[in-house]
């Protein structure tokens, strides 16, 4: 059983938090406390309180990363912008700078396992690898460089690993939150609707454009948050308005998400195909 240990009051909505072994960073959105609005702070687990607030953030905070030795922060925001906080102790944090190339809000933020680069994904499928030692902010597009990083966290479900995902996306939609699970990917809109895609996307390209039977609305207002659990036989879906949370089984259709190629242990020999049967002889 899962039992709660600590519990700590808060006097605002909460949009979204992260934590590292010590510390917890929390955004607000003013509900219910108009001065906390677009606040960020920082809260000690040990005695569950207040030790720090950063400033800086011009609209709400919509995803927050440690570092994988808790003395970074990232907090992607509404407004297109990462902003990088940095400490030595946990109480006393300072800016380290602003990311800025995306075009749409800032839905996952992942550090390195060295803290020398990061990565994000925007609400409209926009991907960026962060320099954020040699050239700090410049983007990362050099293959080599690429290939070599290896990721603390992997909260961009959408990722240079991910080599290709079909976008059921229109014009116009805003992906909210998005998980993956082996060859499925889904997507929490704020319309409301979740859309599965299969990865990779390849699969789709002879297919009709129209494939609608592939979202479903599952919340009345924006989904917040999508997760797959139970090694990916359950999702996992969050209304962002309805203040619901909702639990649905996963049915995989064989023709439709078979891998695109077959994976064999080292010395497996492929099976061998049907052979047709042989004409009768006169």
């Amino acid at each position: 059983p899962h039992n709660c240990v600590k519990t700590m009051p808060l006097d605002s909505g909460c949009v979204t938090m992260a934590a590292s072994s010590a510390y917890a960073a929390v955004s607000f959105d003013g509900t219910l406390n108009e001065a906390r609005k677009n606040s960020l702070q920082v809260i000690n687990i040990a005695d569950m309180a207040f030790v720090a607030t950063l400033d800086g953030q011009e609209d709400t905070v919509s995803c927050l990363a440690f570092s994988a030795d808790g003395n970074m922060l990232a907090a992607g925001s509404k407004d297109t912008t990462i902003k990088l906080f940095t400490t030595s102790d946990g109480t006393s944090w300072g800016s380290k700078g602003t990311l800025t190339g995306h075009m749409a809000p800032v839905v996952s933020v992942d550090f390195s396992a060295d803290g020398q680069f990061a990565r994000s994904l925007d609400a409209q499928e926009g991907f960026i690898v962060w320099d954020l030692a040699t050239s700090f902010g410049a983007q990362v597009a050099v293959r080599d460089t690429l290939k070599t990083i290896t990721w603390a966290t992997h909260n961009c479900a959408v990722s240079w690993e991910l080599q290709h995902v079909w976008s059921g996306l229109k014009t116009g939609e805003i992906m909210s939150s998005c998980d993956r699970f082996n060859n499925l990917f889904v997507s929490g809109l704020q319309s409301g609707e979740v859309s599965v895609s299969r990865v990779p996307g390849s699969h789709f390209n002879a297919l009709p454009d129209d494939l609608e039977f592939r979202k479903f609305f599952a919340h009345y207002g924006g989904v917040s948050r999508v997760c797959f659990l139970d090694e990916g036989l359950r999702l996992v879906t969050a209304g962002a308005t309805d203040g619901c949370i909702q639990v649905w089984n996963v049915a995989l259709d064989a023709d439709e998400f078979e891998p695109d190629e077959l994976v064999l242990a080292e010395g497996e020999e492929p099976p061998l195909e049907d052979e047709p049967p042989a004409e009768d002889e006169d």
